[in-house]
């Protein structure tokens, strides 16, 4: 069990035992289901989560996340900026749902009114110069597509 939290900003990937996180896991052959932003001056994530979308949440306990530190250079000031302007922004069901049918849509992340999570992960790291996963629409990473990218290192054990 983790119980000392990173020193530096990273991407936290997660799962629980929700039925929307196993069918998540299941049909993008991952074990993640939810990523998040850790910014550890601020002792908190950045997150889209289901109800409420776009949040930041104080963020302590570290026992079932992976932490991931990203290996290309990443301006975390953007990354931040990036993250206010997306603040309040509702949570993307269907994103979700994409997962699961598989089916496409055609967005621009300029223009989002919703997000999911990985969404967000991917689409703030990418407004910081990192494009975890290249020439893939932010709205088709999944949580376990971020795990994949070559640009992520980890899970770091702490």
């Amino acid at each position: 069990m983790r119980t000392k939290r990173p020193d530096f900003p990273c991407v936290l990937l997660s799962r629980d035992g929700s039925l929307v996180s196993k069918a998540i896991c299941w049909f993008t052959d991952g074990r993640a289901s939810h990523a998040r932003l850790y910014f550890p001056p601020l002792e908190g994530v950045w997150e889209s989560q289901a109800p409420k979308g776009v949040q930041f949440n104080r963020f302590t306990d570290f026992s079932n996340v992976e932490i991931y530190g990203v290996l290309q250079g990443v301006d975390w000031n953007e990354v931040l900026n990036f993250c206010l302007d997306q603040r309040n922004k509702g949570y993307d069901w269907l994103g979700d749902f994409r997962f699961i049918t598989r089916t496409s849509e055609d967005l621009d992340h300029k223009t989002v009114t919703r997000w999911n999570c990985s969404g967000l992960v991917f689409a703030a790291l990418k407004a910081g110069g990192c494009d975890l996963v290249s020439r893939v629409p932010f709205w088709k990473v999944s949580p376990e597509g971020l795990r994949r990218s070559p640009l992520l290192l980890g899970p770091i054990f702490l």
